[in-house]
């Protein structure tokens, strides 16, 4: 999931989440609808600080489980991102084009962003915070 703030990490392990099905996302601020977070679908009991700056240490961690990461997503072609590997983190892998990439799925939603609510972010570009910063800031 691409992670816009740790309170959100917080928020789950205090409250835990529901999923996309019971509580949509419609791009805008609004009062939470207490009736629409009854469906649990998870919760955390802690989290870890993967180590920063290394791409290495964030693919090590992704092939055990799914990360939380911040990546830098002020930019157009980031936002109107929908399909490709984006040269602009539930896994990684290789295109038919041996490009590799992560597999990044923003809290955005299936029908909002992406390649069905995932985008696939250009991994092991030579320097080490990674493409977007993507090795910066992670959480597991």
């Amino acid at each position: 999931m691409v992670m816009c703030s740790m309170p959100s990490i917080t928020y789950i392990q205090t409250n835990c989440i529901t999923n996309e099905t019971s509580y949509q996302y419609i791009g805008k601020n609004e009062t939470c609808d207490i009736e629409k977070t009854n469906n649990i679908a998870a919760c955390i009991a802690g989290y870890e600080s993967v180590p920063s700056d290394s791409e290495e240490a964030l693919q090590k961690t992704v092939s055990m489980q799914p990360v939380t990461a911040a990546v830098e997503g002020r930019g157009m072609t980031f936002r109107h991102y929908s399909s490709g590997v984006f040269s602009g983190v539930v896994g990684f892998g290789e295109n038919e084009d041996c490009i590799k990439y992560w597999w990044v799925k923003n809290s955005w939603g299936a029908n909002w962003w992406g390649e069905g609510g995932y985008m696939r972010l250009c991994k092991d570009v030579g320097f080490p915070e990674g493409l977007c910063g993507i090795a910066i800031s992670t959480v597991e």
